[in-house]
């Protein structure tokens, strides 16, 4: 058997005893939770969504038939430090202005013709580091997947998609 330094067992336990005994190391840490609890969608003051399934990083979506798939207001439920990016190209010019906008038009297009908008986004948000919470003006388009980041109090961002259908079911007028 080998021998181990005798100062190394000792150390080791008055480690874990000033460590373990309090809650300082957990206190220092920030909250990195970038969920989503809840999530729907408006057309005004009026709720157009009809039933919500969140999948892991998926949320599945149906719109009441009487509400247009292209101009819709999302709202998300998200832990309360946490702030919501979404991933369209008029959001990420005003939300990445270290970014020229022509360079960030051209290379978003790209993305989407792809399908890697989710990808792209996550990618802009690991360089900038640099960012601004936008304003959504106007409604979004939810007829193709949208995409939008999640990120949370110490930085960890996560990325969801949006995939909303029209219900083959009226809901109650409200």
């Amino acid at each position: 058997m080998k021998k181990v330094c005798p100062f190394v067992f000792p150390f080791t336990c008055v480690l874990f005893l000033f460590a373990g005994c309090t809650n300082f190391m957990h206190e220092m840490i920030p909250s990195g939770d970038s969920s989503v609890s809840g999530f729907e969608l408006y057309s005004g003051e009026s709720n157009a969504s009809v039933g919500c399934r969140l999948v892991g990083r998926d949320i599945n979506v149906e719109v009441d038939p009487r509400y247009d798939l292209s101009d819709l207001t999302p709202s998300v439920k998200v832990p309360e430090n946490a702030v919501v990016i979404f991933l369209t190209r008029e959001c990420m010019i005003k939300a990445f202005p270290g970014f020229a906008a022509s360079e960030l038009t051209e290379e978003y297009e790209h993305a989407r013709a792809k399908g890697l908008v989710g990808e792209f986004g996550m990618r802009i948000w690991k360089v900038s580091r640099d960012f601004a919470v936008p304003e959504i003006e106007g409604g979004i388009d939810f007829s193709e997947d949208v995409h939008f980041l999640v990120v949370a109090e110490d930085g960890n961002a996560s990325c969801y998609t949006v995939h909303a259908s029209v219900s083959q079911e009226i809901s109650p007028a409200s």
